[in-house]
């Protein structure tokens, strides 16, 4: 009974490990088709598996949107330059 529940444990992890490579490697590349959709996925991760699983992708995602804003800026800023 405990060695079948350890197994199941087990396998949950290596799931929800390939889930998160998964959506890192999404993330990286630009091919996730909704960045809302992809944050409501790991906002349910968190719940279920708590933060310990999470913290490095929602760190992805708030220095992906920092970046987003870098650029931003930095391309407005260019437009005033000589």
């Amino acid at each position: 009974m405990v060695t079948i529940q350890i197994n199941q444990l087990s396998t949950e992890l290596i799931l929800i490990q390939f889930i998160l490579q998964d959506l890192a490697k999404r993330l990286l590349v630009g091919k996730s088709a909704s960045v809302d959709a992809e944050k409501s996925m790991l906002s349910k991760l968190k719940q279920e598996c708590g933060g310990g699983f999470t913290s490095k992708l929602e760190g992805m995602f708030k220095d992906m949107e920092l970046s987003k804003d870098i650029n931003v800026s930095f391309k407005q800023v260019r437009i005033y330059l000589p």
